[in-house]
């Protein structure tokens, strides 16, 4: 595909639309973001027209983390976790506990939760589709993503279930426009780490130029994804790969909140980091105990994904660890410890991306100072970039890839391929729910010519 910018030189004028939304992984921002595409073919010409930010009330976001908990203390209530080693507890035969009954409120504030949120993104389409150059009857489909809820079976240790906290069928009605979800739900696969399902959409974007890039997104979780220059080497998305190291916004946030005393459920600018001391000790505590999970894919309490501690495992650890350490000691030793997981995850990787490259910094964590310059000096020596170098706005980038992957489900094109992940075979990704009666048809056009 060819990505433009709107009024860019060379740009096509008649194109169908679609509008990428994205939740964040702890539901406190949602981005979203317009692409217009003039053909649902491979060599398309797909244009940029706009994206933006929203912080979403307090409200939500606590909310989101607070049913989480419960969801994770109801499936804790039959498969047990050692705390010392994180192995799961092996019960005697007959000895399995009875499952548990979700509570009724915790019922009533999921509802809650998706209905708060459908109005959220109702209102972020309508700031979206102020802009008269993209018209509501021309667009093919909004395609959703939020971080949603996932829980190991209750039958099986290898199998997972995914709650999306987005109700597509319910912003399908309100807005009158198809809606493409479940990206995530289908990603999943039993043997595989990380969180792919960007991974294409991050290449196209930014595969441009002559140099390969790594792109380290300091999120709620840190990981980096190697994007290879797709300028002499149209297949090098076949060599992108994308690799997690650590909790990162996420255990920063606990830290901060217990050194604050509550006051503060974010370090803005890593004010509070600065003011702690790095523990030499907790440091190599906290790197043997992330090493056993290299080992295990039956530790992480939220995601299937991970094979890296969660950030509630860290920070509890703490209170196991021999020594005395304070909050704020913990706070910047943790800032640490994500900076040396990334150095440590990019030199395992020297031979697959080699040594010259652009390297890009994004993720709301960036904005902590200490962690931002201490992965400056550790990551390659090149001057971080921004994705704003490239013609991005920071905080609404996972949108446009969002709305990427809405362009290559309505198009027909695997979104996971085989090649770049260990999914035994490629996929499509993406669930379609109609709208009115005019954008399915619309939609129904536009699979039919593809298929």
């Amino acid at each position: 595909m060819h990505f433009f910018r709107k009024n860019q030189a060379g740009a096509p004028s008649k194109l169908q639309w679609f509008i990428g939304l994205n939740l964040s992984s702890s539901a406190r921002k949602l981005e979203c973001a317009a692409l217009g595409v003039d053909a649902l073919r491979p060599n398309a010409s797909v244009v940029l027209q706009k994206s933006v930010s929203f912080d979403i009330p307090d409200e939500i976001s606590t909310t989101y983390l607070s049913v989480r908990r419960e969801l994770t203390l109801d499936y804790e209530k039959i498969h047990p976790v050692d705390a010392s080693t994180g192995q799961p507890v092996v019960e005697p035969a007959g000895g399995r506990a009875s499952k548990p009954q979700t509570s009724p409120s915790t019922l009533a504030k999921t509802i809650l939760l998706r209905n708060m949120i459908a109005s959220i993104q109702e209102e972020a389409l309508n700031e979206i589709l102020s802009d008269d150059a993209i018209p509501r009857a021309e667009i093919l489909a909004v395609a959703l993503n939020d971080p949603g809820f996932w829980l190991k079976s209750f039958d099986s240790e290898k199998q997972f279930s995914f709650l999306p906290i987005s109700d597509a069928g319910l912003l399908a009605e309100r807005s009158g426009l198809n809606v493409i979800d479940s990206f995530y739900a289908k990603d999943w696969t039993p043997t595989r780490s990380g969180n792919p399902f960007l991974l294409l959409p991050y290449w196209l974007l930014l595969n441009g130029g002559d140099r390969d890039k790594v792109v380290v997104d300091l999120g709620e979780r840190a990981r980096w994804h190697y994007i290879p220059c797709g300028v002499k080497d149209k297949d090098s998305w076949r060599r992108a790969f994308t690799v997690e190291t650590s909790p990162c916004g996420s255990l920063l946030n606990l830290f901060a909140r217990e050194s604050s005393k509550g006051r503060s459920f974010l370090d803005v600018g890593g004010k509070l980091t600065v003011q702690g001391r790095r523990s030499q000790e907790l440091l190599v505590y906290w790197q043997e105990f992330a090493s056993t999970f290299k080992t295990s894919r039956n530790f992480s309490k939220y995601s299937p994904l991970a094979s890296i501690p969660n950030e509630n495992d860290l920070f509890d650890s703490v209170n196991r660890f021999p020594g005395k350490v304070s909050s704020l000691d913990a706070l910047c030793t943790a800032a640490h410890w994500i900076a040396d997981s990334l150095d440590a995850s990019l030199r395992e990787h020297t031979e697959q991306i080699g040594a010259s490259y652009d390297f890009i910094i994004t993720g709301a964590a960036k904005q902590n100072g200490l962690l931002f310059n201490r992965a400056s000096q550790l990551l390659p020596p090149h001057s971080p970039r921004s994705l704003v170098d490239y013609g991005f706005l920071e905080d609404s980038f996972d949108a446009v890839a969002v709305a990427m992957l809405g362009i290559l489900f309505m198009s027909n094109n695997s979104a996971i391929q085989s090649s770049l992940t260990s999914s035994p075979h490629d996929r499509l990704l993406g669930r379609l729910t109609p709208g009115s009666p005019e954008a399915w048809n619309r939609a129904r056009a536009a699979l039919a010519a593809n298929l």
